[in-house]
């Protein structure tokens, strides 16, 4: 709500330039959010999981593997439908 409330208040005193004053805004407000959470999660992830435990990557991979065998049966069903 904070940083909602925030973004819209910089453009609206800035009405002079706005193309730099919205392009700075835009662009620090945004790209910060998105680059940390990802380059965190993808540090921690693959740092911290990798080099901690190795034995858990293939653990994870085995998960997937079961929930794809799943997926074909529904769809087998919805094309049976139309036909009858």
């Amino acid at each position: 709500m904070d940083v909602q409330l925030y973004v819209p208040a910089a453009p609206r005193p800035v009405k002079a330039p706005p193309q730099s004053s919205q392009g700075l805004t835009v662009t620090e407000v945004t790209p910060p959010r998105a680059m940390h959470q990802s380059e965190d999660l993808g540090a921690e992830r693959s740092g911290n999981e990798v080099a901690s435990q190795p034995g858990r990557l293939p653990s994870p991979i085995r998960q997937p593997i079961p929930q794809l065998k799943t997926p074909p049966l529904p769809i087998v069903g919805l094309e049976l439908g139309p036909l009858s």
